[in-house]
């Protein structure tokens, strides 16, 4: 109950909980809202800002790939796989001829510079964050719900165009209890 309290950050709970179940264990948990982890993205983040040409073909293809072998995308290709941080809030990014708008106030955004000056200020979507966890974090292996597997079979472009190694996906144990009757 004082974990799990009102008002406190879901993220900060889960902490506490895993923690707890997992004492003298030596996990170490990490926030990739932390300045530091940022920190250690900004090559990431400035190859995504100067070329997210590369990591939006790559994506479309394999997502294409999938289509036509009768799958669904789990991932809908968008150009640009960065927010830009205000407060509380992650700010949709839009690359135009103009250069990188903010879609919310059409404000002109330096991609480039900010990932270089302040990677703090981004936040990797759903395409960056396993990429970026893999860089980090190198992975061997991945064990995946359904839903994640279908996210990673539309990332290996992605993490080939990073030149990350991709973790080999394995599937979540799943039990199906049926009733006597």
């Amino acid at each position: 109950r004082r974990t799990w309290s009102p008002g406190r950050p879901w993220r900060d709970a889960f902490a506490e909980t895993i923690l707890a179940l997992t004492r003298e264990t030596g996990l170490v948990l990490v926030s990739p809202d932390d300045p530091a982890i940022k920190a250690l993205a900004r090559d990431l983040f400035a190859a995504e800002a100067t070329d997210w040409e590369a990591t939006f073909e790559a994506l479309t293809a394999q997502t294409e790939r999938l289509r036509s072998a009768g799958f669904h995308a789990q991932i809908e290709p968008a150009p640009l796989n960065l927010f830009l941080l205000d407060g509380d809030d992650r700010l949709a990014l839009d690359p135009g001829a103009s250069g990188v708008r903010v879609r919310q106030t059409g404000a002109r955004v330096d991609l480039a510079e900010t990932a270089r000056q302040r990677p703090g200020a981004l936040s990797p979507n759903v395409v960056l964050r396993p990429v970026m966890q893999d860089a980090l974090f190198p992975t061997v292996a991945y064990v995946a719900g359904p839903g994640e597997t279908a996210y990673f079979a539309q990332l290996r472009g992605v993490y080939e165009r990073f030149g990350v190694p991709m973790p080999a996906i394995v599937p979540r144990l799943s039990v199906t209890l049926v009733p006597a009757s």
